[in-house]
């Protein structure tokens, strides 16, 4: 499927590819086919349950390994002669040949592991254990990794590169305009002042608190308690927190490329509510989530150029400092 350099602008980078929950847990269950940034994966688990990719094509005569099976040994099977690879893509037997050099017949195996209910993949065939990248591990939202709340997991899959997509979910401006009868509401007043917001770099990313009716320091952590805040954690994690008196919640969109022209829009909302309060928003919430995704989806997938370009080659102002940010961060790695 991926012609040239595996994975493209994706690589290096570590991205979530699939929820935990489709993943199967029982030796005998066919891989996952999942595509990240062109490149076909097969996921499978092994017989200690721990996740693994694979590059979707056998060395043998290049058929789809996601159509095989994981066998008892814990090992997934290719479809076509019955070869078998470990997680690691070691081949672990070839019919008929008994002294074949299996050494020599690996499939390609990618760093993977599981977390937050999801499967991450490093996109870089060549990194091995000792990388520090892959030492590293992806960077998992705090919520994604609690128990005691209630959360919904649902994918979408858009015709657009994956950085308009992130660019989108840190584009606090386009709220009253494109979501004028949902979340953008509470702007939809203000728009003829600057919007007060701030924004503070970490490690990973940065996170953008503003103040819908101005007037707060923002530079005050005391003053940004209760505030909504965007975070961004690279390369393609948004975080969109809302707070009240009866409870939190937590949007979590990552935007990870996968077929030729298509972004999959993986969507996590965590919620911390007292129980009968959730009980009555969970339908609001479900519905509420799915049509700001779809108001957003038109806009984005009508962009031109399709991938974000230098912060120079369009016009931009003050209100567009966190989308700026992450063009930086884009165009440093693409060069």
């Amino acid at each position: 499927m991926s012609q040239g350099p595996l994975f493209a602008d994706a690589r290096g980078l570590w991205w979530p590819v699939a929820f935990s929950r489709d993943l199967g847990r029982d030796l005998g269950s066919r891989p996952l086919s999942v595509v990240l940034a062109k490149s076909a994966l097969a996921l499978f688990r092994d017989r200690e349950g721990k996740a693994h990719a694979l590059l979707d094509r056998c060395p043998h005569r290049g058929v789809k390994l996601s159509l095989g099976l994981v066998g008892e040994d814990g090992c997934l099977e290719c479809p076509y002669h019955g070869w078998r690879f470990a997680g690691d893509g070691a081949c672990k037997l070839v019919p008929f040949n008994p002294t074949a050099k299996r050494e020599r017949l690996g499939a390609t195996a990618l760093p993977t592991v599981e977390g937050g209910g999801l499967i991450w993949v490093f996109a870089d065939e060549s990194a091995g254990k000792e990388d520090p990248r892959v030492q590293a591990g992806p960077t998992i939202p705090e919520w994604l990794e609690r128990r005691d709340l209630r959360r919904r997991e649902v994918e979408f899959v858009w015709r657009c590169h994956w950085t308009r997509l992130v660019e989108n979910m840190l584009d606090v401006p386009h709220l009253p305009f494109v979501h004028r009868r949902s979340i953008g509401r509470s702007l939809g007043a203000s728009v003829d002042r600057p919007i007060n917001q701030h924004l503070i770099e970490h490690d990973d990313g940065f996170t953008l608190y503003w103040d819908a009716r101005g007037g707060l320091d923002l530079e005050d952590p005391q003053a940004r308690a209760g505030l909504p805040f965007l975070s961004w954690i690279r390369p393609c994690t948004s975080v969109l927190e809302l707070s009240g008196p009866q409870g939190s919640y937590r949007q979590h969109l990552m935007s990870v490329p996968g077929a030729e022209g298509e972004t999959r829009l993986l969507l996590v909302s965590t919620r911390r509510f007292k129980l009968a309060v959730d009980l009555w928003l969970r339908p609001f919430f479900d519905r509420y989530e799915t049509r700001v995704v779809h108001e957003d989806q038109l806009t984005v997938e009508s962009s031109d150029p399709v991938i974000v370009p230098p912060a120079g080659d369009e016009r931009s102002v003050a209100s567009d400092e966190a989308t700026l940010r992450f063009r930086k961060w884009y165009g440093q790695r693409t060069g």
